[in-house]
């Protein structure tokens, strides 16, 4: 009976063993700072966005803030603006704050918010709306080399992404390092500019301080006769287009009468992957040189004698040589015979931000244009699909101010699949956008404003002694014109205008077609 009871209570302590080794163990709860240590490793982000991010805002008992350092692109609420098709991919650091009571600790990331991707309706900023003529319509043309698409699309109708600007990657030299002397109407800085720039490497910048930087002699004399010339991959920046000035100096038209007299330029460039920004292009005059009058058929010796015939070349003249990947952006230009900026035979280059004012002439021959777009010569019909075709360049938001101004933006010969976007162009004494009548086709032109041009706001064909009709397939999208005395003029057996959605305000007349087969017109608005 005793063992029995001992037994019993040997059992009943083992039982209560047992049933201890059953039950869970107690732990103890972790520490703030382990919670906070926990929640910082488990928390992670992906590291590229396309669309907003969902950002945690807690982990158990740890709370989560956001911050960013680019709300405009990646907010701190996870909201995402990608960066536009032809801009870059932008980084942006994601600052996350843990909290636990009274506990903190932080961990970054880095997002790379993805730009947008290119389409054609982006490219060409003509919303929905894709031109493509016909195979059998184009190959009627002498000039046709498989082109169909309107603006910056290629032959297969992708979008044509090719513009790349130059990045200053280098050293950046200033021009003073060389002697140059700013605010001395009686120093020639020619050599010291040019020294400079002849010392860079591509991807170095030639900085020029504020100042007027007055030229008077020249670096090159053919095929322009020029004061400064860029070279392959070097860009040139000033401090602003009202800072940095440079001012050709050309005294008492001494280049004018001779044989170089229609080809002086401020700056010229040959080759590609320049950038030409924040400078102002002058004369060594004021506005007693501009014409006497606003006669589109007199022209004027007297004050060209005082400014060069160009403010910037940038040309091509081998079909072997390709000039690309050029841009002129924030530059000012006034005072000049011909052109304020021309691209001649360039591809892939763009101009954009730019104010061009003040032409010294207005008459004939070529005078008194802010932008020239120019292919190789009238039926230059073998630089098509070469790399001296004038194609795929880019000209955006510049200003172009009147009265002495007689074509705002002009295109001229053979050059085709151009964009022109966002203009803004006054008081011209001929058409403000003008396409010369000399074979120009498939450009776009967007979103552009003309206001007060004598003529037209967008003219095609001419009648001048080497033109006819301008080419095939021009699109005028969602342009507005504005007391004009046409809005817009077709002519002279031009075909295959597009005129789409764009607004008439008050001029003369609103669109006057003039042996102008096949020209299609939608959704234009007049108002009177």
């Amino acid at each position: 009976m005793k063992m029995k009871f001992v037994k019993g209570i040997i059992l009943g302590i083992f039982g209560l063993f047992f049933l201890a080794g059953c039950q869970p163990k107690t732990v103890p709860d972790s520490t703030p700072d382990e919670q906070l240590t926990e929640a910082y490793q488990r928390l992670t982000l992906q590291e590229t966005a396309e669309s907003d991010l969902t950002l945690p805002t807690s982990d158990g008992n740890v709370t989560i803030t956001w911050k960013s350092n680019n709300e405009e692109v990646l907010s701190s609420l996870g909201k995402v603006h990608r960066p536009d098709w032809d801009s870059e991919d932008i980084d942006v650091l994601l600052t996350a704050t843990l909290s636990l009571d009274t506990k903190q600790v932080q961990k970054e990331f880095s997002v790379l918010v993805l730009k947008e991707e290119a389409t054609i309706s982006k490219i060409n900023h003509t919303d929905s709306y894709v031109y493509r003529i016909s195979e059998e319509s184009a190959s009627s043309y002498p000039y046709y080399k498989g082109y169909t698409y309107a603006g910056l699309i290629n032959k297969d109708g992708t979008p044509h992404t090719e513009f790349k600007e130059n990045k200053t990657t280098g050293k950046r030299i200033s021009v003073m390092l060389f002697g140059a002397k700013a605010d001395d109407e009686n120093f020639d800085n020619v050599s010291a500019f040019q020294n400079a720039i002849d010392s860079c490497s591509a991807g170095d910048e030639v900085y020029v301080p504020e100042g007027k930087y007055y030229f008077s002699g020249v670096t090159q004399t053919t095929p322009y006769y020029a004061h400064l010339v860029l070279k392959e991959g070097v860009n040139l920046v000033g401090d602003g287009p009202d800072k940095s000035v440079l001012i050709s100096n050309f005294k008492n038209g001494e280049y004018v009468n001779s044989k170089n007299g229609k080809k002086t330029a401020t700056l010229v460039c040959n080759s590609s992957d320049c950038t030409i920004s924040y400078l102002g292009f002058s004369a060594n005059t004021d506005d007693t040189c501009l014409p006497p009058t606003l006669s589109t058929t007199q022209n004027n010796p007297a004050g060209n004698a005082h400014a060069p015939a160009f403010g910037i070349v940038i040309y091509n003249l081998s079909k072997l040589h390709l000039v690309q990947n050029n841009y002129i952006h924030h530059v000012f230009v006034e005072y000049f015979q011909y052109d304020g900026i021309r691209l001649y035979c360039t591809k892939n280059c763009k101009i954009a931000n730019c104010t061009i004012t003040k032409a010294t002439d207005l008459g004939g021959g070529g005078a008194g244009y802010g932008i020239e777009l120019r292919g190789g010569g009238h039926e230059y019909f073998d630089y098509i699909d070469t790399k001296a075709d004038s194609c795929y360049n880019i000209v955006e938001n510049n200003t172009i101010i009147g009265p002495y101004i007689r074509h705002g933006i002009i295109l001229s010969y053979l050059t085709h699949n151009n964009l022109f976007y966002q203009n803004n162009i006054s008081d011209t004494q001929d058409d403000s956008y003008d396409v010369h009548g000399q074979d120009e086709f498939l450009n776009v032109f967007s979103q552009n404003y003309a206001k007060g041009a004598r003529s037209a706001g967008i003219g095609l064909g001419n009648t001048g002694s080497s033109h006819d009709e301008s080419g095939y397939g021009n699109v005028l999208y969602q342009n507005t014109l504005e007391s004009c005395g046409y809005g817009v003029t077709v002519s002279r057996g031009t075909q295959w205008t597009q005129i789409i959605l764009n607004r008439i305000l008050r001029c003369t007349k609103g669109i006057e077609i003039k042996d102008g087969p096949n020209t299609h017109q939608e959704g234009n608005t007049f108002e009177t």
